[in-house]
């Protein structure tokens, strides 16, 4: 490896997280960076209130918790067009 770094093909000695994260555990959203789909799915890339993490969260999980988050996200997108 080099600096930190690994390829596909190299072994990271990532530990799979076995404990919740986010919005299961009771963080609060403070803002939508990001969106990625995939297929069927839309996951949202948010920062959390009281936390420098950035954290991943499907739009399942997310639409009906904070939905106004959701539409300003989409409202910003449509802007920068």
């Amino acid at each position: 490896m080099d600096g930190g770094t690994c390829s596909v093909a190299q072994s990271c000695n990532v530990t799979p997280r076995t404990k919740h994260s986010g919005l299961v555990r009771g963080r609060e959203i403070e803002k939508v960076l990001h969106s990625y789909k995939s297929k069927d799915w839309v996951m949202f890339f948010v920062t959390w209130k009281r936390s420098y993490l950035v954290g991943a969260v499907s739009s399942e999980e997310i639409k009906h918790v904070y939905p106004k988050l959701i539409i300003d996200y989409i409202k910003s997108l449509k802007l920068n067009d």
